[in-house]
């Protein structure tokens, strides 16, 4: 028995695809017991299913694998029963064992099942499946060898939910369906191997989607960029990617010079008949004789589509040709000083107490009859021109202040803001915050700087630099949008940040989307595996969401659930009073 044992793990274990371990496997397996068949049954508690994901049969015996799909779960709740007081079983004579009314029954005879035996599939101590023998040998009695291999059989199974689950994760927008800015890359490199006829590319970006989040929520946001994607696939079909969290590109192959142009204005006019956001889109067709660079492409449609941005935000604004940089850097500066901005404040909560541990910084703008601007209107031309690091310094000049008005014992944790990457491209950076932090006597502790704009564009090497300087002067970093990207699963394996923020498409699902828990949760491992890693979960807006994370040990959120986004002085009446959520 020893020997087998060995035998089967290693061919479980040695291997290098899992599939073929698994397969060779069951056929040992059943070889040991004198089997017909081999199979591993596994649950779908989201669904309420059990399913047949793996099987071997002798020469002569018939497939069941597939009448085994989606079946009920309750048909085997005597079995479970049984899995949890005894471990495995054994049934030597399905007609004398088995009620012939029970649906256990009419499955295992259909299937001309006779006898079996039966171990459990255990993850951390629940029944998640079984290891099961059909029609044993008649000298067979002992169900040791099965029991044995069960727990490697486990390992080998968690291998490959671990490995399906980061392709998944690597290769497809959770959110849209799209497929992601790898797998974009991806075909753009089979492309340049074998490229078709011709090659139409679109890029297509939501302007301002950050602040749109931020004014209507994210359920609005989140509508946005599922319609973006869905009128771009409407459009140029099955190949759309969404390349960072409000740009998509779509390819489109073997297509003439003329329809593609025809196509790309019918997308146009569709995607302005929306008044409530805009999008703007780049578009270029090449025809393929020989090599062709589509990067060089990829470059030339995002200008394209940059150009488009700034056009729909300057003819939005100002009146065509009065417009300078240098006209609106000291327009910028002058509302600055006038008051037209303001830093309002959203409170982070500890999850378990409700007490608020801090905060995020973030921008509203008034015009002169003091009503709102939406960030959407004036945030997005800042960007594009240039001039967003004047009000980045403005927030975190605000924030400092504020903190330094606060006595010690009432700061409650620390205070993001978000930095731009203009801000971060500037040579003195770290030395300006720190210089601004020590003429207000505000320890660093207190000041947390979250990185919002794409890692990917940003460039992993300037990315690492100036974390590391904000740390050595004591100041956190926070990954913000966690989840969007993945590139941004690289730079947290590469960068050590103090603090992961969850973004809101991975909290939506949480509580009846079974494959959005599998990845929220395992994403929440892997951050509190990585070590010291404060991880805030955003966009919390109901009760049971709050439950399921807390029970996921994310400790800290934020969300229209605890706090909207508050002027200045509210968030120093609460801090300063009560501060429960």
């Amino acid at each position: 028995m020893v020997d087998k044992l060995l035998h089967l793990i290693t061919l479980l274990t040695t291997l290098p695809e899992i599939e073929e371990a698994i397969d060779r496997f069951l056929e040992e397996l059943a070889t040991s017991y004198q089997a017909e068949r081999a199979y591993i049954i596994e649950y779908d508690f989201a669904n309420r299913t059990l399913s047949n994901t793996y099987e071997w049969c002798a020469p002569g015996i018939s497939s069941e694998k597939e009448l085994l799909q989606n079946i009920d779960l309750s048909v085997v709740d005597d079995w479970n029963r049984r899995f949890e007081e005894q471990g495995d079983f054994y049934i030597s004579a399905l007609h004398q064992q088995l009620d012939k009314n029970s649906e256990d029954y009419r499955l295992l005879e259909m299937q001309g099942v006779n006898s079996l035996m039966a171990a459990p599939i255990t993850r951390k101590g629940k029944v998640v499946g079984f290891l099961g023998v059909d029609n044993p040998g008649e000298e067979v009695v002992s169900s040791e060898l099965l029991r044995a291999t069960v727990h490697f059989l486990m390992v080998e199974l968690e291998k490959r939910r671990m490995m399906h689950l980061a392709e998944e994760l690597s290769s497809t927008d959770t959110l849209t369906g799209a497929k992601n800015r790898r797998s974009y890359i991806d075909m753009l490199q089979r492309l340049e191997i074998n490229s078709p006829r011709t090659i139409g590319f679109i890029n297509a970006d939501i302007n301002g989607l950050h602040r749109i989040n931020e004014i209507f929520g994210y359920d609005f946001g989140d509508e946005a960029v599922k319609r973006t994607a869905e009128v771009l696939q409407e459009y140029a079909g099955k190949n759309v990617y969404r390349i960072s969290g409000d740009e998509f590109a779509a390819i489109v192959q073997n297509v003439e010079e003329e329809d593609f142009e025809d196509l790309c204005r019918r997308l146009r006019a569709a995607y302005q008949k929306d008044e409530k956001y805009a999008v703007s889109v780049g578009s270029s067709w090449v025809e393929c004789e020989g090599y062709v660079n589509l990067q060089q492409q990829y470059k030339k449609i995002h200008e394209l589509m940059t150009a488009d941005k700034a056009q729909h935000l300057i003819d939005a604004r100002y009146e065509v040709g009065l417009l300078k940089r240098g006209d609106l850097t000291i327009n910028l500066l002058k509302e600055i000083e006038e008051g037209r901005f303001q830093v309002y404040l959203q409170p982070q909560v500890n999850l378990e107490t409700g007490e608020i541990t801090g905060a995020e910084a973030l921008m509203r703008k008034f015009d002169d009859q003091g009503r709102m601007i939406p960030p959407m209107q004036f945030i997005p031309q800042y960007e594009v021109l240039g001039l967003q690091m004047h009000l980045d310094r403005f927030v975190l000049r605000s924030v400092v202040e504020m903190l330094a008005g606060i006595p010690e014992e009432k700061r409650l944790g620390s205070v993001s803001v978000n930095i731009s990457r203009a801000m971060m491209e500037m040579p003195n950076f770290v030395r300006e915050v720190e210089t601004l932090l020590k003429e207000h006597h505000v320890a660093p502790k207190y000041l947390r700087l979250e990185i919002t704009e794409s890692v990917a564009q940003m460039g992993f090497d300037l990315l690492k630099t100036v974390v590391n300087g904000l740390q050595d002067i004591g100041v956190k970093v926070a990954l913000d949008d966690f989840g969007t990207e993945y590139s941004n699963l690289s730079a947290l394996i590469n960068i050590d940040f103090d603090e992961v923020k969850l973004d809101k498409s991975l909290v939506d699902g949480v509580c009846d989307d079974h494959k959005a828990q599998t990845v929220l949760k395992n994403v929440i491992n892997m951050c509190r595996e990585l070590g010291d890693v404060h991880i805030v979960a955003e966009g919390i807006e109901e009760h049971p969401q709050r439950e399921k994370i807390k029970q996921m040990q994310c400790g800290h959120g934020q969300g229209f659930l605890f706090h909207k986004p508050m002027p200045m002085q509210d968030y120093l009446n609460i801090i300063l009073g009560d501060n429960t959520a």
